[in-house]
């Protein structure tokens, strides 16, 4: 399984990220993924 961050714009999803394949606790406890994700909404 592929596992990334995506911005979706593309696919007509503005807005939407995509957290493909990372699964809690992961997830919700890695403040790196939120800083990068907090980055691609601004």
């Amino acid at each position: 399984m592929k596992i990334g961050v995506k911005e979706e714009t593309q696919l007509g999803y503005p807005g939407f990220i995509n957290l493909i394949g990372i699964e809690s606790p992961g997830l919700t406890a890695a403040v790196s993924i939120a800083d990068y994700v907090k980055d691609l909404l601004r």
